[in-house]
């Protein structure tokens, strides 16, 4: 089937777009190590208490104050589907790390959304936590 191209509109699906998520160049790593967040405080002092872990409520606060930015990953890189973030939140509040999990995995789409949830900041707690959580885009 021949391309037809209308301005920059192409007029048939068969127009060549790749199948499948963007991979990411073999010396891109998907997993982001996250830079220091200065919206996050240091560890509570001896006085102050705190949680032990974070609540449901704390970790979904948190991922959905970063959505408007893991949405724009998906206008830039990709169509609508569910994505697992997979990181980890410091004692801080601040995330450790994050990459993208399944399908999403080493994609383009996958490391905007794990640079995005970089910038989530949560409540302080005791100890680091490991979390997964799930986003449609």
């Amino acid at each position: 089937m021949k391309r037809i191209v209308v301005g920059m509109v192409c007029v048939f699906a068969a127009c060549g777009a790749p199948k499948g998520p963007a991979k990411l160049p073999p010396d891109r790593k998907p997993r982001i190590e996250c830079p220091p967040n200065p919206a996050t405080r240091p560890a509570a002092t001896s006085g102050e208490t705190m949680p032990g872990k974070l609540s449901k409520d704390d970790v979904s606060n948190a991922m959905t104050a970063v959505k408007a930015r893991v949405t724009a990953c998906s206008d830039t890189y990709s169509r609508e589907s569910a994505l697992y973030v997979s990181c980890e939140v410091g004692a801080d509040g601040g995330v450790i790390w994050a990459e993208a999990t399944g399908k999403w995995a080493g994609t383009w789409t996958g490391y905007c959304v794990a640079k995005a949830v970089c910038g989530a900041v949560f409540p302080v707690s005791k100890t680091s936590m490991p979390l997964m959580y799930p986003y449609t885009l």
